[in-house]
């Protein structure tokens, strides 16, 4: 009975570490995704000299 007691806190403390990993690969996107977002902000706004939109031209 020891043995069973033990195997089924094992499989509950591997469903807990499988929670808590897609947690922190959930964290590790979104946060990916911000810095994606802000390094296309500085690319997008680089060369202008006081940080406004680029003007565009028109054809």
């Amino acid at each position: 009975m020891r043995k069973q007691k033990y195997l089924g806190d094992l499989m509950a403390q591997v469903a807990q570490l499988r929670t808590d990993n897609n947690q922190i690969l959930t964290t590790i996107m979104v946060t990916t995704q911000h810095f994606l977002n802000v390094e296309a902000r500085e690319f997008y706004f680089k060369g202008t000299d006081d940080g406004t939109e680029p003007e565009t031209s028109s054809q």
